[in-house]
C-alpha cells in the first residue's frame, strides 16, 4: 500500500498544532474542564456496575434492544462509506 503523504502531514500538522495551543493557559484550562465535563461520569458508573453488575447488564441491554435498527443503519452506512473510499 502506498504512503498517503497529505493524510500523514494533515494529521502531523493537526498534532502539532493542537500541542502548539495547549501552550495557551486560557485554552489549556479549557480544555482540561471540558475533558472532566465529558469523563466526569466514568467514576459513577464503574461504582454502580460495582454494585449491581446484573441489573446495569440488563439496563445496557434494553437500551440496546430499544436501540438496535439505528444501530445497524449506522453500521450499514459506515460499511457503505468505507467502500465508497475503497474506489
Amino acid at each position: 500500500m502506498k504512503k498517503n503523504y497529505f493524510v500523514l502531514a494533515t494529521v502531523g500538522g493537526a498534532l502539532i498544532g493542537a500541542t502548539l495551543s495547549l501552550l495557551h493557559k486560557d485554552t489549556r484550562h479549557a480544555q482540561i474542564e471540558a475533558t472532566k465535563r465529558a469523563f466526569g461520569g466514568a467514576g459513577t458508573q464503574l461504582s454502580a456496575v460495582k454494585q449491581d453488575p446484573k441489573g446495569r447488564f440488563e439496563e445496557i441491554r434494553a437500551l440496546y434492544t430499544d436501540n438496535q435498527e439505528t444501530i445497524h443503519n449506522l453500521i450499514d452506512d459506515v460499511k457503505d462509506l468505507a467502500e465508497s473510499f475503497r474506489k
